[in-house]
């Protein structure tokens, strides 16, 4: 039987042990009912975040077996070219000891820092920083965001959202453009277009150093204004 298979059932069985409905799943993962409903029918995969949460609220036998035999290969890949990787390495230390010679210049060029994002931290009314709740940001909260980058300054930076339970590109949504004055190394965004976005959705950021662009990681946000903030958690902006 297929993964696809195996996975399908497996869920429905696990999500049955465990007395939850298609719904009450769904709102654990922050999708739709229908997402949950097309893993268990086998028309589709978990991806992403919503592969790592499903099994971690259901204990899922078959991602776990999927990780272990690819982390089984890819150890085994890496034993089998070791010997081909040591004979590449010597020609390569060869060639390159006789290109240096060749090539050694009376004055050393400026090394060049590498591009990219150091920081992203959300913060609330008071600047004080808004920590993840299990993996997810309540945009009830976030009043600004901080972006802090080195090697350069992007001409601009853009924020974009996916929908939760999409599991394609195809709905992505520019949310900001925002220019940035050359020398400046941070930005802080007005939170306000986390405000009318939706539930749930997958944020990240994107900056145009000209000659490259960097892309952060993807952040979980959603939109709960009955989550009250933890008082013993806040760290104040320094």
């Amino acid at each position: 039987m297929c993964e696809i298979m195996r996975l399908s059932e497996e869920i429905k069985q696990a999500r049955k042990e465990k007395h939850l409905s298609q719904e009450d799943l769904a709102e654990q993962l922050g999708v739709s009912r229908q997402a949950v409903s097309k893993w268990e029918n086998g028309m589709a995969l978990p991806q992403g975040i919503n592969r790592e949460m499903l099994n971690k609220i259901l204990e899922l036998k078959t991602i776990q077996e999927t990780e272990e035999i690819s982390e089984i290969k890819k150890h085994s890949v890496i034993w089998r070219g070791s010997w081909t990787l040591a004979v590449v390495m010597s020609v390569v230390a060869l060639i390159f000891g006789i290109m240096l010679v060749s090539l050694i210049r009376k004055q050393k060029q400026p090394e060049e820092v590498p591009l990219y994002l150091k920081t992203v931290q959300f913060y609330d009314k008071n600047q004080n920083i808004v920590n993840s709740e299990a993996l997810w940001y309540n945009a009830a909260r976030i009043e600004s965001i901080l972006l802090q980058w080195e090697g350069g300054t992007p001409t601009n930076i853009k924020v974009f959202r996916i929908p939760t339970g999409s599991e394609t590109m195809e709905q992505v949504e520019l949310l900001l453009t925002k220019s940035i004055p050359d020398g400046d190394e941070f930005v802080l965004l007005n939170a306000e277009i986390l405000k009318n976005i939706g539930m749930s959705n997958h944020l990240f950021f994107e900056l145009d150093f000209g000659t490259e662009i960097v892309i952060s990681e993807e952040y979980n946000i959603l939109y709960d204004e009955t989550i009250l903030p933890d008082l013993d958690n806040i760290e104040t902006l320094p």
